[in-house]
């Protein structure tokens, strides 16, 4: 009988002395709630595992251990609740770090919190001010040669291009926040786009040279490519004019090649994050997906048409099928363009193409396998010609780094007006920095006594310049332009033509090699 009140007086001290190590949690509990506001689980968890505590205290002071599924000691399972965190819960002690505050790392906490993001204090002020004395003022850090090179514009170009986006468009003005703060500067935001088109540098790149969030910096660039594109496409993807035309043919003429208005090819552009469904449309045999651009570059690399958007998976032919390279000659609105060949007058002119295009009129191809000596002096000369646009292709891709990398945006229209917006800065780059002036003083070939007749518009019987009619579906204009599309596939032109050229070559540059 003694031995069993002394068990039972142990068993009683053991009880209690848990009882108060449950107290004390509690309290921790409780204090955890009133600084972290999120202790209502855990005081219910932990209240519930005390009154399981003291409901099998109970049962250990009357008949002992008597329920099998709790045949752990109660001791053992609070250890274990307070060594372990609950989800979703903090642990009953927290970490101190050494700036005095709570550790942010010990904050186990998943999901949406209540309030805000914090705001990064970027110093938008202090960053504009000091970027506006690296290249913006008389005296600027950074030479006019550094500003070309960073920027790829000349300095006058880029503060021409800065205000007539700043009147397009009041987003890229400096405005004043509800708060009384200054915005961001337009030369801030123009720098942050410049930098991503010309070094296809990410928006958090740049955060560090503008200071501007990445969704400020990707608006920018959408709204730079917009404005770009409304404001300068008539005039820099324009139809050549005839001055233009004079000036485009002059060139080729002293290369042995009058008529020929530029080269004709196209370039692909990865696309990175295309859409899985469009993967098979855009995809190539190797599993690239990208977008094709068609282009034609005079000996400039001035591009005078520019067709973006055709799936990867298709060929240069099949480009060629849906392009309006042609539509203005369909439609007789077409320069009308006179020249004499070997004592052949032509009134069409041509691009230099590779061998994939079609034989018609349009176009002057290669020769594939080259036998006699005018056929590989013409081979030569034709495929070193229609480099034009590859070599503008590369210079494009220098120029502006974002197209050399692969897309890394989601909407196909936000590319499209990107590349179009490189393609029209590049037109810019050039009517500003090309040397024009050394063609003007033009000496003809005095192998070739023709000259280039141009003419804007086709002449009506009296000399006047008239409008073609409107082409519609059903009537007898359908004829016309039915017979412009015939006669532009004629291979017997095309053929014929090659011919007169390879002998006009060989009369010019056959005594040169």
């Amino acid at each position: 009988m003694l031995g069993e009140a002394r068990e039972r007086n142990r068993r009683a001290d053991e009880v209690n002395e848990l009882q108060r190590q449950v107290d004390e949690q509690v309290l921790i509990a409780v204090a955890l709630q009133e600084e972290e506001n999120q202790g209502h689980r855990w005081r219910g968890l932990l209240g519930a595992h005390w009154l399981w505590v003291r409901r099998n205290s109970k049962v250990k002071r009357v008949g002992g251990w008597s329920n099998p599924r709790m045949g752990d000691h109660p001791g053992k399972l609070l250890r274990e609740l307070l060594e372990t965190k609950p989800c979703g819960l903090p642990g009953p002690k927290r970490t101190i770090s050494r700036y005095g505050g709570a550790d942010p790392g010990c904050d186990n906490r998943r999901g949406s919190q209540v309030g805000r993001r914090r705001n990064v204090e970027r110093h938008r002020h202090s960053r504009g001010k000091n970027l506006l004395e690296d290249y913006f003022i008389p005296t600027s850090l950074y030479s006019d040669v550094d500003f070309r090179r960073r920027f790829r514009m000349q300095p006058h170009l880029f503060n021409k291009v800065m205000h007539d986006i700043c009147n397009y468009d009041a987003y890229f003005v400096q405005k004043c926040y509800a708060t009384g703060v200054l915005g961001l500067l337009p030369e801030q935001k123009l720098t942050a786009v410049i930098r991503m088109l010309a070094y296809g540098a990410s928006a958090d790149q740049v955060d560090e040279i503008a200071r501007m969030g990445k969704s400020t910096t990707l608006e920018a660039l959408v709204r730079f490519c917009q404005a770009v594109e409304t404001l300068y496409t008539r005039d820099y993807l324009r139809r050549p004019t005839p001055r233009d035309l004079q000036r485009l043919l002059q060139k080729p003429e002293a290369r042995g090649f009058p008529g020929m208005i530029g080269s004709i090819d196209c370039m692909h552009w990865q696309w990175k994050n295309c859409p899985t469904a469009w993967q098979g449309d855009y995809g190539n045999r190797k599993g690239q997906k990208s977008i094709i651009l068609e282009a034609v570059a005079g000996f400039d690399t001035w591009v005078w048409h520019a067709f973006f958007g055709v799936a990867g998976s298709q060929n240069d032919l099949n480009v060629l099928g849906q392009s309006p390279v042609f539509n203005d000659v369909l439609r007789g609105q077409g320069p009308n363009v006179t020249y004499e060949v070997n004592n052949t007058v032509y009134q069409t002119g041509y691009y230099l193409a590779d061998g994939i295009y079609p034989r018609w009129t349009t176009f002057v191809k290669s020769i594939p396998n080259p036998r006699s000596q005018k056929q590989k002096l013409f081979a030569t000369y034709q495929e070193g010609y229609r480099k034009d646009v590859e070599r503008y292709f590369g210079i494009l891709q220098a120029r502006w780094l974002i197209i050399r990398g692969a897309a890394r945006m989601f909407d196909e229209e936000i590319i499209r007006s990107i590349m179009m917006t490189c393609i029209i800065l590049h037109n810019m780059i050039v009517e500003d920095e090309y040397d024009y002036d050394a063609l003007e003083v033009y000496e003809p070939d005095p192998m070739n006594t023709a000259l280039t007749w141009i003419y804007e518009r086709p002449m009506g019987p009296n000399g006047e310049q008239f409008e073609p009619e409107p082409l519609v579906r059903d009537g007898h204009l359908m004829t016309r332009m039915i017979d412009r599309y015939t006669e532009m596939q004629s291979s017997y032109i095309h053929e014929m033509r090659q011919v007169h050229l390879m002998e006009h070559l060989w009369a010019v540059k056959g005594n040169e090699d």
